[in-house]
């Protein structure tokens, strides 16, 4: 046991009293005391780490959907109107086939057909893009499985 008058009693923030507590620092708070930067707390480092056991995903291969494939999203939510998109595929680096609308030479991994505000399903059929909102709807109805 240290006997030394060196060592510093810490009493607990339990038994302080309120004004002892409130004055006590805080991050962010220099209260007159030089910055001394960030403060690192556990919530902020599981932010910024990483999992170096997990592989990047990354875009392994462009496929060309059928003619015919679109994503239909809903794009007014007063009167429910469709629209389709023309989708192709890709393949990401651990094999997942996913959908994708846009440009080839820019790709967004995290911004699949299936994620983008809006998605409703699948449809199939050549020209669906000129189709009315209604006729999408019928489509919709016949291509999409029912949840159980």
């Amino acid at each position: 046991m240290n006997t030394s008058d060196s060592v510093k009693k810490v009493t607990p923030i339990a038994e302080m009293s309120e004004e002892e507590a409130v004055a006590l620092p805080r991050a962010g708070d220099t209260r007159g005391r030089p910055e001394t930067g960030n403060v690192q707390t556990v919530g902020n480092t599981y932010d910024v780490m990483e999992d170096l056991n997990e592989e990047t995903l990354a875009v392994d291969q462009v496929l060309v959907a059928p003619p015919g494939l679109h994503a239909v999203y809903q794009y007014q939510t007063k009167a429910r109107l469709l629209k389709a998109v023309k989708v192709d595929y890709l393949v990401s680096s651990e094999g997942t086939l996913w959908g994708f609308i846009g440009s080839r030479d820019e790709i967004d991994i995290t911004a699949t057909a299936e994620t983008l505000p809006g998605f409703e399903g699948y449809v199939v059929r050549e020209g669906a893009s000129e189709l009315s909102s209604a006729e999408l709807e019928k489509l919709l109805e016949l291509t999409t499985k029912e949840k159980e």
